[in-house]
């Protein structure tokens, strides 16, 4: 094996375990709720990614990354976030959520909120990303 190739075999594991579980069995710790992602162990999992606590410029970047390559993982048509436990989320959030988007799509693949909160609901209408989340309802 090459070093570069031991190198980047190196950047996709934490402590000999694949990055994408690494990342999903540990929480960020904040001063509010953790935002926690599901072990992405059976099929299933792998296509959804449950979101919790605050999306913001300290931990957005994370996730973007853990959605990434469980998307890649994911053998399904369909990528679901599951916001359903999301009390806050800023611009980086927001953007976050973008580019999973992109990845998604970019993967052939259709992505899903579940269970988004009335205060993500209104932040993502008043930006215009209702629609592209299919989101927007009864809108002319």
């Amino acid at each position: 094996m090459s070093e570069w190739s031991s190198s980047m075999h190196r950047a996709q594991t934490c402590f000999g375990v694949p990055l994408t579980r690494c990342i999903a069995r540990q929480p960020v710790y904040r001063s509010g709720p953790p935002v926690t992602a599901i072990d992405p162990t059976t099929p299933s999992d792998r296509c959804r990614v449950i979101l919790t606590g605050e999306i913001d410029l300290a931990n957005a970047e994370e996730f973007l990354i853990l959605a990434q390559a469980m998307i890649a993982e994911c053998p399904e048509a369909r990528f679901t976030i599951d916001l359903s436990g999301v009390t806050f989320i800023d611009s980086s959030g927001l953007a976050m959520l973008v580019r999973i988007r992109r990845a998604a799509t970019d993967a052939g693949m259709d992505l899903r909120l579940a269970g988004t909160p009335p205060r993500v609901r209104q932040l993502l209408e008043i930006t215009g990303l209702d629609e592209p989340f299919g989101l927007a309802v009864g809108r002319s």
